[in-house]
C-alpha cells in the first residue's frame, strides 16, 4: 500500500505538467482567434482568415477535430467568409465545426 501511494504521488506532477501545457496552448489558439476577430473589424479580412488558419491547425493538431477549441477556430472561420460575403464557404466551415 505504500509504494501504491508512493507511485501515485510521483504521478501527480507529471500530470499537472502536461494540464498546463494544454492551458497554455488554449489560450493561444484563444488569443490567434481575437486577433482574427480585430483583423474583421478593420475589414483585412484576407489576413484575419491567415491568422485563423493557424488557430485551426494548431487546435486540430493538439486536439482533434472534435474539440471545442477546433470548432471555435472554424466557427471564426465560417464568421469571417461571412463578413466576407462567401456565404457558401462560411456555410462548410460552420458545419465543419458542428462535428
Amino acid at each position: 500500500m505504500k509504494y501504491l501511494c508512493l507511485s501515485f504521488l510521483l504521478w501527480i506532477p507529471y500530470l499537472l505538467f502536461y494540464q498546463s501545457i494544454d492551458s497554455l496552448v488554449i489560450k493561444e489558439i484563444d488569443s490567434f482567434i481575437q486577433v482574427s476577430r480585430k483583423l474583421i473589424g478593420k475589414k483585412d479580412f484576407d489576413k484575419a482568415l491567415e491568422i485563423n488558419i493557424i488557430a485551426e491547425k494548431l487546435a486540430k493538431d493538439k486536439f482533434g477535430r472534435e474539440s471545442m477549441e477546433y470548432g471555435n477556430a472554424c466557427f471564426n472561420h465560417g464568421r469571417t467568409l461571412h463578413f466576407k460575403s462567401d456565404f457558401l464557404g462560411a456555410e462548410r466551415y460552420y458545419l465543419e465545426g458542428e462535428i
